[in-house]
């Protein structure tokens, strides 16, 4: 939703400028109910003015089955009535989850994932720590994250059909046919799947194409009968499972916001693909993790969607800084590059490959190290 009129609406601004309190304040029931099922809840009963779900404030996800956790509209708050008995808001029950599924996190970091979840961006994990706790020499093998899978049977109600939309935009039909990207007739609707870095199908996305769906989210999960495909975005990186072989045999890593940005990247360069994307903004140790960890990576580079019109005005100083901090976090652990497109090769919004290969490839080489 907009908090600013749609002519001076800056979602990017709007989001940094917003306070805990205006976060928890501007949440609608439709925020709550799409935000519990990011966390893997599929069970949520919405009335008018409240909803339902399980009591994922002091249960685990598997075991929350009592559905005793309210959320009330007019006072912007849950209250659960078993084993807590008080109220909190969401940035509170986040913690909480994230404590009984996950590992700790801060406050601000709770923040974080509402505030951009308020302000209509694609939701994910975040899972950072501040510089000075995220800086260290090695990552554990403690930090790797088994996402609950799906049958793959799922995709069968799914007819194969590389949709216009993107062969127009760019995308192969053999890249479609790798990714066994697919279409919904009944939901009018491009189908991605999401897999592990297995193989494993862990859920489905759907890019919307009726103008309706795109205004509630261009890309979200699919829901098929009672079923939502969803996952947690940042426990995993899409692409990985495609791209692993090239990846392990580079030591390199490009890594993008979107799944049309690796469909493209693959499209261009095919078995020599090292494409991945977050699938939003945040980086995350997870996602590092799978990456040097796993298969051998000592070269990552972050091309990032552009944020700005002038490279060198507040915006573009501001995106660039991003990068960098980005990049900061980790870089004790692999050298980082960062994309930043001071030739105004692209169009503000556009990912690195968007505008095809030989501009990409001039970005490439124009590529930033952290040093």
């Amino acid at each position: 939703m907009s908090l600013l009129p749609s002519m001076y609406y800056d979602e990017v601004a709007v989001r940094n400028a917003m306070t805990p309190t205006s976060v928890v304040n501007n949440l609608t029931l439709k925020n709550v109910e799409n935000f519990l099922h990011s966390l893997g809840v599929s069970n949520v009963a919405v009335y008018s003015d409240y909803l339902i779900c399980p009591t994922i404030c002091h249960n685990t996800l598997e075991n929350a089955e009592s559905m005793k956790l309210y959320y009330y509209d007019d006072s912007k708050s849950f209250h659960c009535f078993t084993q807590c008995s008080e109220n909190f808001n969401i940035i509170e029950l986040y913690r909480r989850y994230m404590r009984l599924n996950h590992q700790e996190i801060t406050y601000e970091e709770a923040v974080e994932y509402i505030k951009q979840f308020v302000s209509g961006k694609e939701i994910e994990i975040v899972i950072d720590r501040p510089f000075e706790e995220v800086h260290v020499p090695l990552i554990t093998e403690m930090e790797f994250v088994q996402l609950p899978s799906f049958n793959p049977n799922a995709m069968d109600v799914f007819i194969k059909y590389p949709h216009p939309l993107w062969l127009g935009e760019g995308i192969g039909k053999e890249t479609m046919e790798k990714f066994d990207i697919r279409y919904s007739i009944l939901q009018n609707k491009i189908i991605i799947p999401h897999h592990d870095i297995d193989g494993k199908l862990i859920g489905i996305r759907a890019r919307a194409l009726n103008p309706e769906d795109v205004e509630r989210g261009k890309y979200m999960p699919i829901k098929v009968g009672d079923v939502l495909y969803n996952h947690q975005l940042g426990f995993n990186l899409y692409g990985l499972d495609k791209h692993k072989e090239a990846i392990k045999k580079l030591k390199r890593a490009i890594i993008y916001e979107s799944e049309k940005s690796v469909l493209l990247d693959d499209t261009y360069y095919g078995k020599y693909s090292t494409a991945v994307a977050t699938c939003g903004s945040q980086l995350n140790k997870f996602q590092i993790n799978l990456l040097i960890k796993k298969l051998g990576v000592s070269e990552i580079i972050l091309a990032y969607d552009k944020e700005f019109v002038l490279p060198y005005d507040s915006k573009g100083k501001e995106y660039r800084k991003k990068l960098i901090d980005k990049c900061n976090k980790y870089k004790g652990l692999a050298q980082f590059y960062y994309i930043f497109d001071e030739r105004n090769l692209l169009h503000e919004k556009d990912a690195p490959c968007d505008r095809g290969q030989e501009i990409l490839e001039q970005l490439m080489k124009g590529r930033i190290a952290i040093k």
